[in-house]
């Protein structure tokens, strides 16, 4: 089942927030990646890991909107994985329009 549902956990003023490290250190960020591990079970989607848990953003077009469906629990080997095989590197957000170094 996939859940077309927008994350709502406060306004992300992407004005403020410069980068996309950012982001992730914010308390927006941080209220989704617990739901979204909550959901899960605190497990990997992909081996079932229960360590080392990261959400992956499946999709970076609502970045700071993110519905449910845009993020996934990876275990850090799944994740790291996922983004080589995807040829991504140290830059996820290559091939999607926002640096993830400096501004959105």
């Amino acid at each position: 089942m996939k859940l077309n549902l927008q994350i709502h956990v406060g306004q992300i003023d992407r004005n403020l927030i410069k980068s996309y490290q950012g982001y992730l250190d914010s308390p927006q960020w941080s209220a989704k990646k617990t739901i979204i591990l909550k959901m899960w079970g605190w497990r990997c989607a992909l081996c079932s890991a229960g360590t080392e848990l990261d959400v992956h953003h499946s999709t970076y077009i609502r970045l700071g909107r993110e519905f449910y469906s845009d993020l996934l629990p990876l275990c850090r080997e799944c994740h790291e994985l996922h983004h080589e095989k995807r040829g991504h590197g140290d830059d996820p957000l290559k091939g999607y329009g926002v640096n993830s170094g400096s501004g959105w």
